[in-house]
């Protein structure tokens, strides 16, 4: 991100950070969460200096991803705003039926799963923790299991951007388990939470649609900004969950 703020400002575009989070990362798809804030160091943190230098307007989403900056030893002025994600309209039931309809979740008392994939032994744990999950809901009367992806692959090799391969893992110990197997836009997305009762969610922006559609949640954290995020809210439906501690 930072070399492409540079490349835009040398190209003599104006370049401005909105809502953007600044967290510790693990590219092998390992869970990652810091309770500490910790700056960036030698090449990336000049990186990181340099670009925001160039920008005419810095906002982050937390006080965490500030405290990031501010150790780098960024200087600009930086706002704190939520994430741009709580901006989009909650579509009405009505504008969503049909998709509904499509997917088999417009009646019965439906239950939304969103997980992410990462590392294999981390889906192994995930999953398994979430069969559990899953069958004491359908005891409790949720006859309709719906699996919603946000990812479906970005780039080559990046396994763990695509949700669907630990939805079909999960699919093998929940054969009832809808999958919705296509690409949609976020409204089309935002639409199906209308029609959720409860929702298992993982991805960051999973628990943020949970939210806009004021629906229950259990939150399986796997990274910083969800946490930052979660601990921002004093909400009695949320239930938190951290994967590092049954992995």
């Amino acid at each position: 991100m930072a070399l492409l703020a540079l490349l835009a400002k040398l190209l003599g575009k104006v370049v401005i950070f909105r809502g953007v989070g600044v967290y510790p990362y693990e590219w092998s798809g390992r869970p990652v969460i810091s309770e500490s804030p910790m700056a960036f160091k030698g090449f990336t943190g000049l990186l990181v200096r340099l670009a925001l230098s160039k920008a005419s307007y810095i906002s982050v989403r937390d006080k965490y991803s500030f405290a990031v900056l501010r150790l780098t030893g960024v200087r600009r002025p930086l706002t704190i705003e939520e994430d741009l994600a709580f901006r989009i309209r909650l579509p009405t039931p009505s504008e969503c039926r049909e998709l509904a309809i499509k997917y088999g979740i417009c009646e019965g008392k439906v239950l939304g799963v969103n997980l992410r994939t990462l590392d294999g032994v981390t889906n192994e744990k995930v999953v398994s923790y979430v069969v559990k999950l899953v069958r004491d809901f359908m005891k409790k009367g949720f006859d309709k299991i719906v699996f919603i992806p946000f990812g479906f692959g970005s780039f080559k090799d990046r396994f763990f951007d695509n949700d669907l391969l630990i939805a079909f893992e999960l699919k093998k110990k929940i054969p009832n388990l809808i999958i919705i197997n296509e690409e949609l836009n976020p409204k089309e997305i935002l639409c199906l939470f209308n029609y959720l009762n409860y929702v298992i969610a993982m991805r960051h922006h999973a628990v943020i649609f949970a939210l806009l559609a004021k629906k229950p949640i259990v939150a399986l954290v796997y990274d910083t900004k969800t946490l930052e995020l979660l601990n921002m809210l004093s909400r009695n439906n949320i239930t938190i969950i951290l994967v590092k501690d049954f992995i």
